[in-house]
């Protein structure tokens, strides 16, 4: 699997991934979703739209929102065929990979409120869940109670002193 920048050519597939409203609407906040939607979500500099492909197939779509202070991974979904296999996890990953070397402090996600698997999910791929006034303060001009979460930055390991 390898993460590429998306193509809009595959945006007609990415839409048919949500399998009822309600997904679609923890997925984008949007129903229905249209290939047009999806292509145009990356059309500005802050948004860049990534496909994780298996050989020539699409099996998943992630976004990482871009500003001077933070980076958002946005929009993360996986084909229906993928689903349960590590596919999303290795998305999460691949993303704050590219996050991590291009964002100052700050690596987050939100997840729709009732949206446990995939905030189990990114848990296990290293995001914590961020307190409640800063969830509070976050949440404040959001449609609805999202629970956010930040990427826990690994420690850089001391180095042993010289003898």
């Amino acid at each position: 699997m390898n993460l590429v920048p998306f193509q809009p050519t595959h945006a007609a597939t990415v839409a048919t991934w949500p399998q009822s409203p309600n997904e679609s609407l923890h997925w984008c906040g949007e129903y229905p979703v249209t290939p047009e939607t999806i292509a145009s979500w990356s059309t500005t500099n802050e948004v860049q739209a990534y496909l994780l492909m298996n050989n020539e197939e699409p099996i998943a779509y992630g976004e990482l929102w871009l500003d001077d202070e933070e980076t958002e991974l946005a929009r993360l979904i996986v084909a229906p065929p993928h689903r349960n296999q590590g596919t999303g996890k290795h998305l999460v990953t691949a993303l704050t990979n590219i996050a991590l070397t291009r964002t100052p402090e700050l690596i987050a996600l939100r997840v729709h409120p009732n949206n446990s698997r995939a905030a189990h999910l990114y848990q296990r791929a290293g995001f914590h869940q961020v307190d409640e006034p800063t969830a509070t303060e976050w949440n404040t001009h959001q449609p609805v109670a999202y629970q956010w979460l930040t990427f826990a930055r690994p420690q850089q390991q001391a180095r042993p002193l010289p003898n």
